[in-house]
């Protein structure tokens, strides 16, 4: 099947979603039986992890705000050379 997800893998091999990902991923203290039993039941039912570059990209936002007080001048002179630099790095 193509359509089939982690659940369904995890529901197969009779454990938790996080568990059958973390086994999945080689991550996380696993034991090997464990593994091996999810690896079978992805391979049973046909499931294929998707890779990260086949995965949407998460929307990221490059917001900064600053406040400026006119009354403390000095603070903006001396903090004007790094917001600019900031700028730069953030438009690029």
């Amino acid at each position: 099947m193509s359509d089939t997800k982690l659940k369904d893998v995890a529901d197969k091999a009779g454990v938790s979603l996080t568990t059958a990902s973390m086994a999945l991923s080689g991550k996380g203290k696993i034991s090997g039986e464990v593994v091996k039993k999810v690896k079978e039941a992805a391979g049973e039912i046909g499931y294929k992890r998707k890779s990260i570059r086949t995965r949407p990209k998460k929307k990221s936002f490059k917001y900064v705000v600053i406040l400026h007080y006119e009354t403390q001048s000095y603070l903006w002179n001396f903090s004007r050379p790094f917001i600019s630099e900031l700028e730069t790095i953030l438009l690029a």
